[in-house]
């Protein structure tokens, strides 16, 4: 698989950027709607994989790779 189709939130600080860009993005959106309610990371993904289909680019990812594991870094924490 290419590395423009995987988003990397366990490897690459620039894909962790990204990725807390989008969903600052997201988040703001949510709160005009609903200011009490807080983004899931499903969410998120779900949210930009649509906007993907109007603007190509935005959110090319095939593949997503984090790591489930709260003990071990606090990167993917720190994005939310």
């Amino acid at each position: 698989m290419s590395d423009e189709l995987l988003l990397d939130l366990v490897g690459s600080t620039e894909a962790q950027r990204y990725f807390k860009c989008l969903l600052t993005k997201f988040r703001l959106k949510l709160q005009e709607i609903d200011p009490s309610k807080e983004p899931t990371i499903h969410a998120v993904i779900s949210y930009w994989r649509k906007k993907e289909l109007q603007n190509k680019g935005i959110f090319p990812f095939v593949a997503i790779k984090v790591q489930d594991n709260i003990k071990t870094s606090s990167c993917i924490r720190d994005l939310i």
